[in-house]
């Protein structure tokens, strides 16, 4: 199929045990027969408290329906549950799961599946590992999916390489790619462009296919929580939400800015460039005194200037950030 014009809207909604996003993509296919192409997508992904430590327990749920030109329509949907274990910079999951789908016309297909995934970052999470391998049982056969990324994030640039493969005896063993590169130009828009191939989808009917997309997107919070100024300073701004604080830092010519404290163990979490030379990061902390450094450009440990600092107990000093009611 080939696209001359897309548009995807997407809405999600983010808690530190619940995700939910609903989506859509509307497009005009100039071989669709008339009607051109409209998939909606939800999904969802809810966990438990930690249970013994570092595991939990966790369940996610898709639902796609797609319709292409006049009359073709399908459907899919998976459950999957899994332990999950979460380490600061890394983890893993097992679990099990149904997926299904439907063809207009055809009778429905159910498959069960297996799911055994892991992920890794560096302590400054500007460079993190995923994979996953996920056997599948489909009309009486076996098919195993293996697939993994490298995600990488250096200042306004995001970029990601995605290799996934199926492997069988009975079903044809295909392999596939996929490059994005993603250029944030402020805090609402960035441009992105996406190429490669996929595999095919037997709950949908759909044959594997290239990929080239080139566009724009644009992010825009639907819920914006009152904010009362906590601490502003020269080249910082604190703020607090009813979700949380907002740090805001000003690095005049740094390419990566990176956050660690003790809220996190001491493990460093990228900052936004969202405009030139402006750094920020949102943190879900409750009332109390913690205390934090900066990493500039992955090698430099700083305090900003003006923030309030006290010594480690190891010869260097940490600012301290103090979260009120």
């Amino acid at each position: 199929m080939t696209s001359v014009f897309a548009v995807s809207p997407d809405y999600t909604y983010v808690r530190r045990n619940l995700q939910f996003s609903l989506g859509a993509t509307l497009a005009a296919l100039p071989d669709s027969g008339g009607g051109g192409y409209g998939q909606l997508r939800l999904g969802t992904w809810v966990s438990s408290k930690p249970i013994g430590g570092l595991w939990r327990l966790a369940a996610d749920a898709e639902l796609i329906g797609t319709a292409v030109g006049a009359g073709r329509a399908s459907a899919s949907g998976s459950i999957t549950g899994e332990a999950v274990y979460v380490a600061p910079h890394w983890g893993g999951g097992f679990g099990a799961g149904a997926t299904s789908g439907l063809i207009a016309h055809d009778l429905p297909v159910t498959a069960l599946r297996a799911r055994l995934r892991g992920w890794w970052s560096d302590p400054t999470s500007t460079s993190t590992l995923t994979g996953s391998l996920e056997p599948n049982r489909l009309f009486g056969a076996w098919f195993t999916d293996i697939s993994g990324a490298l995600l990488r994030r250096r200042g306004r640039w995001t970029t990601q390489l995605t290799a996934t493969g199926r492997v069988s005896s009975t079903y044809v063993s295909r392999v596939a790619a996929l490059f994005s590169v993603d250029y944030r130009l402020s805090s609402s828009w960035s441009v992105s462009a996406i190429g490669g191939n996929v595999l095919p989808d037997p709950y949908q009917g759909f044959t594997a296919t290239g990929v080239l997309f080139v566009g724009a997107r644009l992010q825009l919070p639907l819920h914006r929580s009152s904010r009362t100024s906590m601490l502003r300073g020269n080249g910082f701004a604190i703020t607090r939400g009813a979700d949380g604080i907002t740090l805001e830092f000003e690095r005049h010519g740094a390419q990566s800015v990176a956050i660690a404290g003790d809220w996190n163990s001491w493990l460093a979490t990228p900052l936004d460039g969202t405009r030139p030379d402006r750094w920020v990061v949102r943190l879900p902390l409750r009332p109390g005194v913690y205390h934090f450094t900066l990493l500039v450009d992955g090698s430099a440990w700083t305090i900003p200037p003006g923030v309030p600092s006290v010594p480690d107990g190891m010869g260097g000093r940490v600012a301290v950030l103090v979260v009120t009611q």
